[in-house]
């Protein structure tokens, strides 16, 4: 497990700034959910501290030391990080335990014990490994890829909306058999998602992406509570909007 710390990133498609001055902490161990809507740069920001993308400007570090600064770009294999796609990814001529461990090396593939142990860790023991991929139901190969991403034991997991292709049943179950498998292994991690319940429901932390910039980074229950902004207000649920007079600390309304 290690702690994430992101400062000042800058991103650019062309003419178009995708994240802007981006400063983001994930204590080690804890899970952080990164909410925003579509086009907020959510995405990018997993493939930046990836090492899929490649930055503009500010620092990354993981586990206190930097991935990606000044002149330093470290590829992707050598960052110690899991990630898991929305579609899962899955190798579809590889039966599950061959892809949950593709990642491993040949002696623990061959000895199969850390196959055998994530896949009990996500909730599916008890024969899963040889089925076929085309088998499986939706929530069960997310959880194959969240096994596969696991299996190395990355200091960092990161995971590009999970659950998104699931119903209402299945995500919630699939939610739960996630968090316990964080919890299981401590792993540090960063979830990505346009769901509101979702990210104030999983994460320790919540931050809010706008326009490529974080406008608000806190607890679940003070970002609820005390949005820095209307917008933001209106974005985590339903909001009813008085006007009003601010004086001396004190807003005067109608109530």
């Amino acid at each position: 497990m290690a702690e994430l710390r992101c400062a000042g990133l800058v991103k650019s498609y062309g003419t178009h700034p995708v994240l802007e001055s981006v400063d983001l902490l994930v204590p080690a161990g804890t899970l952080t959910a990164i909410l925003g809507a579509s086009g907020s740069g959510k995405t990018t920001l997993l493939r930046a501290i990836a090492g899929f993308v490649r930055l503009e400007g500010g620092r990354i570090e993981i586990g206190g030391s930097p991935v990606a600064d000044s002149g330093v770009h470290l590829p992707p294999e050598r960052r110690g990080v899991g990630y898991v796609t929305q579609e899962g990814a899955l190798y579809p001529h590889l039966k599950v335990a061959d892809n949950v461990g593709f990642g491993l090396s040949r002696a623990d593939r061959k000895a199969g014990r850390r196959t055998a142990e994530v896949l009990e860790l996500v909730g599916l023991g008890n024969g899963f490994g040889d089925r076929p991929v085309h088998q499986l139901s939706g929530g069960e190969q997310r959880r194959v890829a969240l096994a596969r991403a696991l299996a190395p034991r990355p200091r960092l997991l990161l995971l590009d909306e999970p659950f998104s292709a699931l119903d209402a049943s299945l995500r919630t179950e699939t939610r739960k058999a996630v968090l316990e498998a964080l919890a299981a292994e401590s792993v540090t991690a960063l979830l990505v998602t346009h769901d509101q319940a979702e990210a104030l429901s999983m994460g320790d932390q919540v931050g809010v992406l706008r326009d490529g910039r974080l406008v608000q980074h806190d607890q679940p229950s003070t970002l609820y509570s005390a949005p820095a902004d209307l917008a933001l207000a209106g974005f985590l649920g339903d909001a009813v909007v008085l006007p009003g007079m601010v004086s001396a600390g004190l807003a005067r309304c109608v109530l």
